[in-house]
């Protein structure tokens, strides 16, 4: 059972209720330390809306893909696209990745139907421009 009081608890006594792998812990702090150093917490978290809305309007001018979440569900940190039209999910995640880019399908059932775009991290807009670019190449040289 997961009892959030318990880790809230924990928590601020600076403790963890689950051991956490040394690696992981100093991945995240080195991580933080980059945050931190930037934009800081909150332009890291606008960049990361300012990326979600850039696929939005992308997704908005086209009929081939549509979001799979409604306009107020919608995260920051990924955005799931469902095909309209004939074509694979895997093909398209395989080819964009012989291009350079990272992408992936979607699980369980209609996986193959579903893509899924990070716009979280070190994302930058160039980079999803360029993403979004070959993206919608793939798409037209399905139909």
């Amino acid at each position: 059972e997961l009892d959030l009081a318990a880790h809230c608890r924990a928590a601020e006594s600076r403790r963890s209720l689950l051991p956490i792998p040394l690696g992981v812990g100093a991945a995240l702090e080195c991580q933080l330390d980059r945050i931190l150093a930037g934009d800081g917490v909150g332009g890291r978290w606008a960049r990361h809306q300012r990326l979600r809305a850039l696929v939005d309007r992308w997704v908005a001018d086209r009929e081939d893909v549509t979001v799979v979440a409604g306009p107020d569900c919608r995260a920051e940190s990924l955005t799931c696209l469902e095909l309209t039209g004939n074509g694979s999910a895997r093909a398209i995640v395989n080819a964009l990745a012989a291009e350079g880019y990272t992408i992936a399908d979607g699980i369980g059932d209609g996986a193959d139907r579903m893509l899924r775009i990070g716009h979280m991290g070190e994302v930058e807009p160039e980079q999803l421009e360029g993403l979004l670019d070959a993206l919608g190449r793939r798409l037209q040289a399905g139909r």
